[in-house]
């Protein structure tokens, strides 16, 4: 099932972007269904209505009371993107652990999984930048508490979009495709592959010692 999920978005992938010719995406009928795509969102966040479906999920998330929850949706991605703030420490070195909640707009899938930055307040460098640990890890690793967190957001997500499956995430970011340019990145800083997790859900730009884990 694993590999049968992947090949489907890898050929999702292939269907938005100018694979082979990167620079050429403007130039791809798919990319341009890409943008539409992220126009639509726009105009339905800018004429938002209370019954609206991502809506009416993010304020069930909120009427938790337990949590901070941010919806990241006006960015410029085909997505949809909450993020659970679930505890947050402020020393030396602070950390944030977040559930992040991401749904794919060109795919109908979506991936949760948690956050853990850790900031080092100390620190010595040119860029006069403190140094960011990031950390995404997936049910093996999360607490008991955060693992009945995912199964509620899993539960209000499968509700309000019962066409989406779930996907984990370490299959998304540790897949890397190369040939290609994802939506958000400068055609100037082109890399030789990005992950399947860029192209699809989200194109975030990972700090200096991200690691992912299962």
């Amino acid at each position: 099932m694993e590999l049968k999920t992947k090949l489907d978005l890898l050929q999702e992938v292939h269907k938005y972007y100018a694979i082979g010719c990167p620079l050429l995406n403007h130039e791809y009928p798919g990319y341009n269904r890409l943008l539409g795509v992220l126009e639509n969102k726009i105009n339905n966040l800018i004429d938002y209505i209370e019954d609206d479906t991502w809506g009416s999920l993010i304020n069930e998330l909120q009427s938790n009371g337990k949590f901070v929850v941010y919806d990241d949706s006006y960015l410029q991605f085909p997505n949809l993107v909450a993020r659970i703030e679930l505890s947050k420490t402020e020393a030396e070195v602070s950390i944030t652990r977040t559930l992040r909640v991401t749904l794919s707009l060109l795919t109908n899938y979506y991936t949760a999984f948690i956050e853990e930055r850790a900031t080092f307040g100390r620190y010595n460098n040119e860029a006069g930048v403190a140094p960011v640990k990031l950390l995404w890890y997936g049910q093996r690793n999360m607490s008991d508490n955060e693992t009945k967190w995912l199964e509620e957001v899993n539960v209000r997500v499968n509700y309000h979009y019962p066409n989406y499956s779930f996907i984990n995430h370490d299959l998304l970011l540790n897949t890397n495709i190369y040939g290609g340019l994802p939506h958000g990145e400068d055609p100037e800083d082109l890399k030789p592959c990005y992950s399947l997790y860029s192209f699809l859900f989200d194109y975030i730009q990972p700090p200096q010692g991200f690691e992912v884990i299962s």
